[in-house]
């Protein structure tokens, strides 16, 4: 889609129903891999990710880290 602001899990009648669970997910695996790897580092310059062409979602191709230094 042309126009890539946030919508999170949609909205109203199109509101998504895995949204609690991916949240759920979102709090509990995020705080382990930072624990586990507190070092965790982009291993590229920002600006050479490339971001993934849909309308349906943002995100990247890939998303190169550095688990540690």
């Amino acid at each position: 889609r042309a126009n890539k602001e946030h919508i999170s899990f949609g909205h109203g009648v199109h509101y998504c129903v895995g949204s609690h669970l991916a949240r759920l997910e979102a709090e509990i695996a995020l705080p382990a891999l930072f624990g586990r790897f507190p070092d965790l580092a982009l291993a590229v310059d920002p600006a050479e990710l490339r971001p993934v062409e849909s309308f349906i979602s943002n995100g990247h191709r890939t998303l190169p880290v550095v688990l540690g230094s």
